[in-house]
C-alpha cells in the first residue's frame, strides 16, 4: 500500500512539472514578428519527457495573438531533468543546447528556470564534470546561476548564448556560491553575453587555469583573488572597470610547490572620468608575477600600490601604454622590483621616472626610457653600479646632459655591488643634442663597445674620467664641432685596452694630461689636426714616469704628427711611445724634461727651425735606438739662438756623458749647425771626449735644393726667356709666372693656349713677366718645345731681389739672409739657406728681414712675398753684353751685372 501511494505520489509530482511547464507563459509575454507584436494566448503539450542525450524535455507549441486577432505560434521545449536511465559515464558531459527535435519538427529550448532539473529524474550534481548551457532561446528570468551551482565536482562550464538574444540571460557570473570553486579548471563564457564578473565571482577558484573574458567589461572586487591555479592572463581592452583587488594575490603561498600568476598582460582600465583612465589597485600580492605587459592605450595611470609587493617581477613593459603619464608609488613593496630584468617605458607620456627600480641594479639588462624625460629625470636616477644592464637607449629622449657618475661602476664599492664582479653594459645610445658627459659617467663600464650620439655639433663638454675603463675601439669626434668643446678633460678617455683611434676635432685647444692614460693600444691620434693646440702634456700616462720607463705602460702609437703652432711640449709628454720618428714643429720653444723617455724605437729626432732648442739630459732617456738627432736652424731675421743642453740646471759640458748614453757612437749621429757645433765644442763637446753619438754639422747638401726639387710627387724648375717666346706643352707641365711688380713677387698660372703654355719672352727690366717655374711629374722631363728653334732657355738677372743663380752657382753665405725657392717638408717655399750652394738657375732672395717663411699658393691662387727691400749686390752674379746676351767672361767694353752698367 505504501509503495502504491509513493508510486502515486511520485506521479502526481511529474504532472505538477508537466502542469507547470504547460503553464509558464503569462498573458504579459509577447514576440515579434514581422514587426508586430503577438501576445502569449495558450499552449498545448505536444510530448511530455521527450529524451534527447539524455536529457529530458517537455515539448509544446505556443500560440500568440496580436490584437487583429491573427495568431502565430512557436515550439518550445522546456529542461526537465536528466534522463534517470542514464548512467553516470552517459552524463559526465552534459550539453543542453539552443534547440531538441521532436515528433511534430524543430523545438527552441526556451526554459531551464530552476535547479530542479539537476535532481528532478536523476541527481547528476556530484556526477556531471564537464556542463554546456546553451541560453539562445532561453527566456528572460526562467534562467539563473541555480541551474549549475549545485555541480560539485564540475571541471569545465561553458556559457553560450547568441549575440541576437533579444535579452541576456546572464550578464553577470557570480560563482561565489557555487559548489564547484575547488574542481573548475575551465569556464568558458566567450560566447556568452555575460558582461560582469561579480565581487568575489571566482574568488578562491584555485583549480581555474585560465580565463577569457569574452563580453566582460566589469570585473568586480575580489573577483579572481586567491586563484593561483591561473599561470597566464591577458585582461582585454574592453575591460573598462576592475574592482579593488580584483587579481590580487593567485598564488599558492607554498615555497616547496609554488604556483600562481607568472605572466600578465593588461589591456583593460578603469574608466575614473572622461578624461581619467587607471590601471587601479588589483594586483598586488602576485608574489610568482614575474612578467607584466601593460599595453592600455587609454590608461593614463597606474595606481599606487597596484602592484605591491610583486617581488619577482622580472619584466615590466610599458612601451604599448602610450598615454601613460605616471606609475608613481606602483611597485612598492618590501623587495620591489630587486628582480627586475627588463624595463621598458619608451611610447609612453611619461616625464618623470617615478618607478624606483634601483633595487635592481644586479639584475636589471635592459632599459628603455620614455620620449618625454629630460635631464632632471635621469639625475634621479641613478645607474652606478647597475652590473646587468647590456644597452641602454637615450636617443628619443630629451635628456641632453648625463650626470656625473650616472653609469659608473666600481668593484671596489661592495655594498654597492652586491656579488657582481664585472659589468655587462655594451651599448649606448645617447640624444644626438646632447650636450654634456658627466664626470665618471660611463667609468667601469668595462664592456661598453659601442657609443652613439657622441660625434655631433651640439657637444660642449667630456668631463673628468667620462670613460674611463671602457672598452671603445675608437674615439671618432670629428663631428663635434661646437665652438664650446676646446677641452678635453683629465682622464676622459683613460685606461681602455681596446682604444686604437683618437680622432679630434680641430677646434680644440686644450688636452689634459692623463687624457687618454695607459691606453696601450692607441696607433692614432690627429693631433696635427688642432691648429689651437699650444701645449701638449703627458696625455698617455698619470705623470712625468720615472727612472724606471720600462716598468710603465708603453703606448703603441707609431706615427704620430705635431700640430705647427705647438709652443710648449710639457715634461713626459712624449713618453713610452712606439714612434720611430718625431719632427718637434719650429714654433716649440718649449722641450720639457724627459719628454721622450722610454721610447725605445725612437730613431730619428728633428727639431729644425726653431727660435728655443733646448734639450735635458734625459729628453732621450731609455731610447737606446737613436740613429739621428738634427736641430739645424734657419731662424727668420738672423735672430741665431744657440742650442742649450741642460743637465738637470748644471752647465752644458756635465750633459756630454749624460744626454745621449745608452746609444752607440757608431749608430747615432747629432747634427747641428755650424754655429752650434762650435757652441758645443767649446763646451766640450768634440769628437774626443764624446762617447755615446758623433758630434756633426748640416752638410753641404743637407738644405740645399736641386735645379728641380721634389716636393710630393712633383719636381720644380725656373727659367726665363731671353728670346722668343717658348711654348710648353700642357700635358706635360703646369707653368706658373713669377710676376715682379715692384717690392711684391707673385706667382700665377700661365694661360694655356691650343694645348701649350705660353711663357714670354724676359726683356731687360720688364718686371711684369720677369720668370716662370715649370712643375712637372718627371724629375727629367722629355718635352718638345714649339717654335723650338727660336727657344733659348737660360737664367735671369738679378731684379728687385728676386735672384736667379749663374753659371756654376755660388755657395751661400752665413754672413748673408738668402732664401732659395725650395721644398721642405712638401711646401713650396723659400727658405733661408746659411750653408751649402745655391745651384745655377734657383731662384733665390737676398734680403734683411723676410718672413721665416715666404709661402707660395699654387692652383690659381696667388701669394705675394711681401717686405723685399733690399738689393745686394752680388760679385759672381751673371754678366750681360748690351745686346742682353748673357757671357762667361767679360772682355773690355760695357756690360750689365747685378741690373747695372759697368765698364771693363
Amino acid at each position: 500500500m505504501k509503495i502504491k501511494n509513493m508510486k502515486l505520489m511520485l506521479l502526481g509530482l511529474l504532472a505538477m512539472v508537466g502542469m507547470n511547464a504547460y503553464a509558464q507563459h503569462t498573458s504579459a509575454d509577447k514576440i515579434v514578428v514581422d514587426g508586430y507584436d503577438y501576445y502569449y494566448d495558450s499552449q498545448v503539450l505536444d510530448e511530455k519527457g521527450r529524451s534527447v542525450n539524455n536529457i529530458v524535455y517537455d515539448l509544446k507549441t505556443v500560440t500568440w495573438k496580436n490584437y487583429a486577432s491573427k495568431s502565430t505560434t512557436t515550439k518550445e521545449a522546456t529542461v526537465i531533468g536528466v534522463n534517470s536511465s542514464a548512467s553516470d559515464e552517459e552524463v559526465a558531459t552534459i550539453a543542453i543546447p539552443a534547440k531538441v527535435n521532436g515528433d511534430k519538427g524543430e523545438y527552441l529550448v526556451t526554459w531551464i528556470n530552476n535547479s530542479t532539473w539537476v535532481t528532478a529524474q536523476k541527481d547528476v550534481t556530484a556526477v556531471t564534470t564537464s556542463l554546456s548551457l546553451d541560453l539562445t532561446n532561453v527566456w528572460p528570468g526562467s534562467f539563473s546561476d541555480a541551474a549549475y551551482s549545485s555541480f560539485s565536482n564540475l571541471t569545465s562550464l561553458t556559457i553560450k548564448e547568441a549575440s541576437e538574444s533579444a535579452t541576456p540571460n546572464a550578464s553577470v557570473f557570480d560563482g561565489s556560491a557555487c559548489a564547484f570553486q575547488a574542481t573548475l579548471t575551465t569556464l568558458d563564457i566567450t560566447e556568452s553575453r555575460i558582461t560582469e564578473i561579480a565581487a568575489n565571482g571566482l574568488a578562491g577558484y584555485t583549480a581555474l587555469t585560465g580565463f577569457s573574458f569574452g563580453n566582460v567589461t566589469t570585473v568586480g572586487d575580489n573577483a579572481f583573488d586567491g586563484d593561483y591555479g591561473i599561470s597566464t592572463l591577458t585582461i582585454p581592452a574592453t575591460v573598462t572597470s576592475i574592482g579593488a583587488d580584483a587579481f590580487a594575490n593567485m598564488d599558492n603561498g607554498d615555497p616547496t610547490d609554488p604556483k600562481g600568476l607568472t605572466t600578465l598582460t593588461i589591456n583593460g582600465y578603469n574608466k575614473v572620468s572622461a578624461t581619467v583612465f587607471e590601471i587601479p589597485n588589483a594586483f598586488s600580492g602576485n608574489t610568482l608575477l614575474s612578467s607584466l605587459t601593460i599595453g592600455s592605450t587609454v590608461a593614463t595611470s597606474i595606481a599606487a600600490g597596484a602592484f605591491a609587493n610583486d617581488d619577482a617581477l622580472e619584466t615590466i613593459d610599458l612601451s604599448g601604454a602610450t598615454a601613460l603619464e605616471t606609475a608613481a608609488g606602483a611597485f612598492d613593496g618590501s623587495g620591489a622590483l630587486n628582480k627586475l630584468v627588463t624595463l621598458k617605458m619608451a611610447g609612453t607620456k611619461m616625464t618623470d621616472l617615478d618607478i624606483d627600480f634601483s633595487a635592481s641594479n644586479q639584475t636589471l639588462a635592459t632599459l628603455t626610457f620614455p620620449a618625454g624625460i629630460d635631464d632632471a629625470d635621469v639625475a634621479i636616477a641613478q645607474l652606478k653600479n647597475f652590473v646587468a644592464l647590456t644597452e641602454i637607449d637615450l636617443s628619443a629622449t630629451g635628456v641632453t646632459v648625463i650626470p656625473t657618475a650616472w653609469f659608473e661602476f666600481n668593484a671596489s664599492e661592495t655594498p654597492s655591488v652586491g656579488t657582481a664582479t664585472e659589468p655587462s653594459l655594451t651599448t649606448v645610445a645617447l640624444n644626438p643634442n646632447t650636450t654634456e658627459i658627466g664626470d665618471w659617467a660611463f667609468a667601469g663600464e668595462s664592456k661598453l663597445a659601442t657609443i652613439t650620439g657622441l660625434n655631433q655639433d651640439k657637444l660642449q663638454t667630456i668631463k673628468d674620467n667620462a670613460f674611463r675603463e671602457t672598452a671603445l675601439t675608437a674615439i671618432d669626434l670629428s663631428g663635434a664641432t661646437n665652438a664650446a668643446f676646446v677641452t678635453i678633460d683629465d682622464r676622459a678617455f683613460a685606461y681602455m685596452p681596446n682604444l686604437a683611434t683618437i680622432t679630434l676635432p680641430a677646434q680644440i685647444t686644450t688636452i689634459a694630461p692623463r687624457a687618454f692614460s695607459e691606453d696601450a693600444n692607441v696607433t692614432s691620434i690627429n693631433l696635427e689636426a688642432l691648429e689651437g693646440l699650444t701645449v701638449l702634456n703627458p696625455i698617455f700616462h698619470d705623470g712625468v714616469v720615472g727612472s724606471s720607463p720600462a716598468k710603465e705602460v708603453p703606448i703603441k702609437l707609431a706615427t704620430l704628427t705635431l700640430p705647427e703652432n705647438l709652443t710648449t711640449i710639457t715634461s713626459g709628454a712624449l713618453q713610452l711611445l712606439d714612434i720611430t720618428e718625431i719632427v718637434i714643429p719650429a714654433s716649440v720653444t718649449y722641450l720639457g724634461s724627459r719628454a721622450l723617455q722610454g721610447c725605445i724605437k725612437l730613431e730619428n729626432f728633428t727639431w729644425d727651425d726653431a727660435m728655443q732648442r733646448t734639450l735635458n739630459t734625459s729628453t732621450f732617456l731609455g731610447d737606446d735606438h737613436l740613429k739621428s738627432v738634427k736641430m739645424i736652424t734657419m731662424n727668420p731675421g738672423g735672430m741665431y739662438t744657440p742650442i742649450n743642453i741642460i743637465n738637470d740646471g748644471n752647465p752644458i759640458d756635465a750633459a756630454v756623458d749624460k744626454i745621449f748614453k745608452g746609444n752607440k757612437k757608431d749608430e747615432l749621429t747629432f747634427t747641428v749647425n755650424t754655429e752650434d757645433l762650435a757652441v758645443l765644442e767649446a763646451n766640450g763637446w768634440t769628437e774626443a771626449n764624446l762617447k755615446y753619438c758623433t758630434l756633426s754639422s748640416v752638410g753641404a747638401s743637407e738644405y740645399a735644393f736641386n735645379e728641380k726639387a721634389k716636393a710630393g710627387e712633383y719636381y720644380y724648375a725656373t727659367y726665363y726667356n731671353k728670346q722668343q717666346a717658348s711654348w710648353f706643352p700642357a700635358e706635360s707641365f703646369d707653368v706658373f709666372s713669377a710676376i715682379v711688380d715692384g717690392p711684391n713677387v707673385q706667382l700665377v698660372p700661365a694661360t694655356a693656349e691650343e694645348g701649350y703654355y705660353k711663357v714670354a719672352k724676359f726683356n731687360g727690366l720688364n718686371r711684369k713677366q720677369a720668370v716662370c717655374i715649370i712643375r712637372s711629374k718627371q724629375q727629367k722631363a722629355e718635352y718638345e718645345l714649339k717654335n723650338a728653334g727660336f727657344n733659348d732657355i737660360s737664367t735671369m738677372p738679378t731684379d728687385n731681389g728676386l735672384n736667379v743663380a749663374g753659371t756654376g752657382g755660388f755657395d751661400a753665405s752665413r754672413l748673408k739672409f738668402q732664401y732659395k725657392l725650395g721644398v721642405k717638408s712638401g711646401v713650396v717655399a723659400f727658405y733661408r739657406i746659411a750653408t751649402g750652394k745655391f745651384a745655377e738657375g734657383v731662384v733665390y732672395i737676398d734680403a734683411e728681414n723676410p718672413k721665416d717663411r715666404l709661402n707660395i699658393v699654387f692652383e690659381g691662387e696667388a701669394t705675394a712675398i711681401q717686405a723685399i727691400e733690399n738689393e745686394v749686390e752680388d760679385n759672381n752674379a751673371p754678366i750681360y753684353n748690351l745686346n742682353g746676351v748673357r757671357v762667361n767672361k767679360a772682355g773690355k767694353g760695357v756690360y750689365i751685372q747685378n741690373g747695372k752698367k759697368f765698364v771693363k
